[in-house]
């Protein structure tokens, strides 16, 4: 349990934790739509938690795109608390897309619509910006 856990008990950065190990166990068996799925759940949770720690309440969206420019706009503003955690803006570019990025609703495509280098490319990326944010934050008793 992290000290960000809300009153309805939801945990961002135990979240990413937790989708992180199941997207790599998904990847492992050769799941790749799962596998890539839970990807864009790690990039959302990392990214709640820094607007969870800045706004001091969470947000409710899966708009990887809409959240990634809220929590690094939020990031660099002077005196921002999650500066330091703020990862690259290229960390997210295939997963944060507007156009071609993670949604939701990949969950209800037919299995084998994400091909295994996609869901390596997004697995990747998730695991970067968990590294970058998640990661450090724990390390430094943030969360």
């Amino acid at each position: 349990m992290s000290k960000l856990r809300q009153d309805n008990m939801d945990d961002h950065p135990e979240a990413a934790k937790k989708h992180l190990k199941d997207s790599k166990v998904l990847m492992t068996a050769e799941c790749y739509d799962g596998a890539a799925y839970l990807a864009g759940y790690v990039v959302e949770c990392s990214f709640k938690t820094m607007i969870q720690i800045e706004e001091g309440r969470a947000q409710r969206t899966h708009d990887l795109s809409k959240l990634s420019r809220t929590a690094l706009y939020l990031a660099a503003i002077p005196r921002a608390k999650t500066a330091r955690y703020a990862p690259r803006n290229d960390l997210c570019s295939t997963l944060c897309s507007s156009e071609d990025g993670w949604r939701t609703t990949i969950r209800y495509r037919p299995d084998g619509s994400v091909l295994s280098a996609n869901a390596q490319e997004w697995l990747s990326e998730a695991e970067a910006v968990y590294n970058s944010i998640i990661v450090p934050m724990r390390l430094d008793g943030v969360i």
